[in-house]
């Protein structure tokens, strides 16, 4: 038996056979087996820094029970129809999780990597239940959505929290929304994913129903092996969001291009011999439509081995940069400001060619085509 040095009165017990523990000093006893096997328990102790309980068996090795502040609370959620508890702080490391092994491999299970929210429903939410991270001047940085009833609730391949009755559980894994993607798109070495929020002081909101449960404050520490500096942790956040941004902005605008050129085309397979004129220039916007995101992507690619035959474009270029700038947890190189500069500039010479596409050559085009008595082509923006 021992006693929880983070909180007086709180006991854990071992038996030959289970464990239990006791919030009120022995008074009364509930079970702690949860996946622990029936096994002998000959040791107990409490890691007070982590709050984490240490079991020692006879004969099947040793567990840990992580985040023992969810015992600590579980009173009060009982009592509650819902309830958001406090999250222990988070560890900002590379890996965790574990790998897929398959159910029957002999292995344990690593915590998960991020940040982890425990909370509480007595019963089931009615319309949508929303879990938001805020930075520390309160302001909402990441949202993520459940709708009842609903398959989607948020942006696709987004996880989604649960919402069901009793004990739930969500892991954020620190990165802000992903870069926006386009139809089709295969990348070489390069990732959309979002920034890793740095070290530092946050909170999450449990919100169901419309209703607020509850803010908790949620501390993300960097990996206690590293020597990386606050101020390196911010510039490399700072960096990843800027080329973040700057993939949005390009996918955004070759999207809108591959919608502009199909409403061209569709016209242009209706123009008549006489209409010459609308043909030619229709020809020539569509060739230069093709010349600007064949700069920026590389169209040819239907399969991920394509680039060795195919080199790729600026945004891969730039998504491959980010994986680069990712992939550890140290400010971003001299290098990596020079390659983000080069590429940046570069697209955005080939988006200044776009938005005079549009003003220029398609202004023309739809007067032209309004001059014959036809409708006009629409540009999105």
């Amino acid at each position: 038996m021992t006693e929880d040095p983070n909180r007086r009165g709180f006991l854990y017990a071992g038996t030959e056979r289970s464990i239990y523990y006791s919030s009120d000093d022995g008074e009364s006893w509930k079970s702690l087996q949860l996946n622990l096997p029936i096994v002998p328990i000959t040791d107990l102790t409490v890691q007070k820094r982590e709050k984490d309980l240490v079991v020692a068996t006879q004969g099947r090795s040793f567990y840990v029970l992580d985040n023992l502040p969810v015992l600590y609370q579980l009173a009060d959620a009982e009592k509650a129809s819902a309830f958001l508890f406090k999250p222990e702080d988070a560890y900002r490391t590379a890996g965790g999780g574990g790998f897929g092994l398959g159910p029957n491999a002999t292995v344990g299970r690593n915590p998960p990597n991020g940040a982890v929210i425990n909370y509480y429903l007595k019963d089931l939410p009615k319309k949508d239940l929303t879990i938001e991270f805020l930075d520390s001047t309160n302001e909402v940085i990441r949202k993520f959505t459940r709708r009842i009833g609903s398959a989607a609730g948020g942006a696709p391949g987004e996880p989604q929290p649960t919402a069901e009755t009793g004990f739930n559980t969500f892991v954020w894994n620190y990165r802000l929304p992903n870069a926006t993607t386009i139809a089709n798109l295969i990348m070489w070495g390069g990732s959309l994913a979002g920034p890793r929020v740095p070290p530092g002081n946050y909170s999450t909101r449990l919100t169901v129903d419309g209703k607020v449960i509850g803010t908790e404050p949620l501390v993300i520490k960097a990996d206690l092996r590293l020597t990386t500096t606050q101020d390196d942790f911010a510039k490399q956040f700072d960096l990843m969001k800027k080329i973040n941004a700057k993939l949005t902005e390009t996918h955004t605008a070759i999207n809108e291009l591959r919608d502009l050129r199909t409403q061209i085309e569709s016209l242009y397979k209706r123009l008549k011999p006489e209409n010459k004129d609308l043909i030619d220039k229709a020809n020539e916007i569509i060739a230069k439509l093709a010349a600007v995101e064949e700069t920026l992507h590389q169209t040819k690619i239907r399969s991920g081995q394509d680039a060795l035959n195919f080199p790729i474009r600026l945004n891969n270029k730039l998504a491959a940069l980010s994986s680069f700038v990712d992939s550890a947890d140290y400010g971003p190189t001299a290098s990596a400001y020079v390659v983000y500069t080069d590429l940046t500039t570069q697209i955005d010479a080939q988006l200044a060619k776009y938005a005079a596409i549009k003003s220029q050559d398609v202004a023309d085009f739809n007067k032209q085509y309004a001059a014959k008595g036809l409708p006009i082509i629409l540009t999105g923006k």
